[in-house]
């Protein structure tokens, strides 16, 4: 499923609605919850202050590394969904012949959700 889908032989509601739509928010919703989480473990310090400055690895907070790494799992996730998403539009878009108007629609759309996700998880 996952090859076809990345040489745009799915159909372009399908890409867009059920992987780009569907799949990006469910990834997204993800991120966002395993920042916050972090955010609450962290509290006012940002991560890179605290594994610079505060960290010690005899006094280890289990729990803060956990959240670390499900926050950076999920962030490598949604960039590497993000790409396969704008690709799979690409080419599902470029194979659309029923409506240009549509196709560019959907591709510019994309791209547009793609930035928000990515934004929000700054």
């Amino acid at each position: 499923m996952l090859k076809k889908l990345i040489e745009g032989k799915l159909s372009l509601g399908e890409t867009f609605w059920k992987f780009g739509v569907l799949g990006l928010t469910i990834v997204n919703v993800i991120s966002v919850i395993s920042g916050k989480l972090l955010s609450a473990k962290l509290g006012s310090v940002s991560i890179v202050d605290f594994y610079t400055k505060y960290f010690h690895p005899l006094r280890i907070d289990n729990s803060v590394i956990v959240v670390t790494v499900f926050n950076i799992a999920s962030l490598v996730a949604l960039v590497l969904y993000s790409f396969i998403i704008l690709l799979a539009t690409w080419r599902s878009a470029k194979a659309y012949d029923k409506s240009v108007w549509l196709s560019f629609v959907a591709k510019a759309s994309m791209f547009l959700i793609v930035f928000v996700c990515l934004y929000t998880n700054l």
